[in-house]
């Protein structure tokens, strides 16, 4: 007849063994949006045996490739507390708003994520705002059905909309007695350089 027995180990004290949980960090809230750079840290509140991996998402008003350049997993070597990834802001000629990004832990392996980590790093925008300039398309036209444009252009290409309000002023009369002028506000779409109203007589 033939004995069979059969052995489980476990922890001292049998207990199941506790997993450490991971924080997120970043170096700086806000960096400079040409080529400034930060690092993003993932940190245990315990050693492990094993190497753990953070991996991220991000989300936000700035564009990954386009504005910002991040890596998606954060490595902890074995027996060690941390590791980091370094986050590079990518300039533009742009005047705009400031953009975010928003930095959160999609999964974690050998560890777990201490509740709900989110970081946001603000690309701080560095562009001078544009100056506008007015031109016509002609200097005099016929008082009888004649017409020109008055067009604004931007002296630099801009992320936002521009808005340029007209006054008139001379010897002649608007509001349909002289002339009359399309519109007193031209909008510059942004990443457009000009705008354009018409002006008749």
């Amino acid at each position: 007849e033939q004995l069979t027995i059969t052995v489980t180990l476990k922890p001292a004290g049998d207990a199941t063994p506790t997993l450490p949980s991971v924080t997120l960090s970043v170096g700086a809230a806000s960096i400079n949006e040409t080529d400034g750079t930060t690092t993003v840290t993932a940190m245990l509140n315990a050693r492990l045996g094993l190497d753990v991996t953070v991996n991220l998402t991000t989300s936000g008003t700035a564009i990954d490739g386009t504005d910002y350049t991040l890596a998606r997993t954060i490595t902890i070597p074995a027996n060690n507390l941390e590791g980091s990834i370094s986050l590079t802001a990518v300039g533009d000629l742009f005047d705009e708003v400031d953009e975010t990004i928003v930095i959160d832990i999609n999964t974690v392996t050998n560890a777990t994520e201490s509740g709900t980590q989110q970081r946001i790093v603000t690309l701080i925008d560095d562009d001078a705002t544009p100056t506008v300039i007015l031109l016509v398309g002609s200097s005099s036209i016929a008082e009888t059905g004649g017409a020109t444009t008055v067009t604004a252009r931007i002296s630099s290409i801009s992320g936002l909309p521009v808005t340029v309000t007209l006054t008139t002023s001379g010897t002649a009369t608007a509001s349909d007695i002289d002339f009359t002028i399309s519109n007193t506000t031209i909008v510059i779409p942004a990443e457009s350089p000009s705008g354009t109203v018409t002006l008749s007589a």
